[in-house]
């Protein structure tokens, strides 16, 4: 129902009110109105309330309880516009609030992307002369920035300690990732699959073991040198099980010996 239609029925209903205030003939005690087809035999909307008001008081053969439920029927047509207008007022009120949410959530997305970006752009400045001498691969995968670096340029054979050339690469990073203390630090050692040397046997049962110590050891580094919070840093071994290249050759093997670090949003 159109709120013009609403505004007649409203015209109407007063029209019924101010009759049953003027009273009517009785018979048979009770109120009668004469010629009630005639009353109905237009609609409500298109009458005016001096016209309804003529009709009724003028009018034939309509009970007073036909009359009341016929004002009752109106007033409730025209309560249910009313209440449709505040419906409407209320979901108009509920769609401007998740504009706004989408709105405010398209603005953080916005700015986590430029704090990514901007990771990446410091972290490749960086890590340039690694990158040159193919010491160093930075990919972004996942909306993580992903740095693999060859564990011989990491570690000794079998030893856990630091080369210089490590040191002097973590500090790299370490410099840039301390500037973005919101971003989560994964560190995860990789080996190829070739057994523990017996003489390393008691310090790793596997190459489970060797990975883990090698990825703690970073960790370790990044944490006591760069002050970056424990609550940032993960240490991950997986050993052999996600090699990059074949370990029956020594190409492939010496691609699957890696250290990766991973920053990105804290999972």
């Amino acid at each position: 129902m159109s709120l013009h239609d609403a505004g007649r029925n409203l015209i109407s209903a007063r029209a019924v009110l101010k009759a049953l205030r003027l009273g009517f003939p009785r018979s048979h005690g009770g109120l009668y109105i004469r010629n009630a087809d005639r009353v109905l035999s237009r609609p409500w909307s298109t009458q005016s309330e001096e016209d309804i008001e003529q009709r009724i008081v003028t009018g034939g053969h309509m009970r007073t309880n036909t009359l009341i439920a016929l004002l009752i029927s109106t007033l409730v047509v025209a309560t249910g516009c009313s209440s449709n207008k505040e419906l409407l007022l209320q979901k108009d009120s509920q769609i401007s609030e998740l504009r706004q949410k989408v709105e405010n959530l398209e603005s953080t997305l916005a700015q986590a992307e430029k704090r990514s970006s901007d990771l990446d752009s410091e972290l490749k400045t960086a890590l340039e002369e690694f990158k040159l001498k193919e010491q160093v691969l930075l990919e972004k995968i996942d909306n993580r920035s992903v740095i693999t670096i060859s564990d011989a340029m990491m570690f000794s054979s079998g030893s856990l300690a630091l080369t210089g050339t490590a040191t002097h690469i973590l500090d790299k990073i370490g410099e840039v990732i301390a500037n973005y203390p919101d971003r989560e630090v994964r560190i995860e050692g990789h080996t190829d699959n070739v057994g523990i040397a017996l003489e390393f046997q008691e310090q790793f049962k596997s190459n489970w073991e060797l990975s883990t110590a090698r990825a703690t050891a970073v960790l370790h580094y990044l944490s006591r040198k760069h002050n970056i919070s424990g609550d940032h840093l993960v240490a991950v071994g997986h050993g052999e099980h996600r090699p990059l290249g074949g370990n029956d050759t020594p190409e492939g093997r010496s691609k699957n010996r890696r250290v990766v670090i991973s920053i990105g949003p804290k999972l």
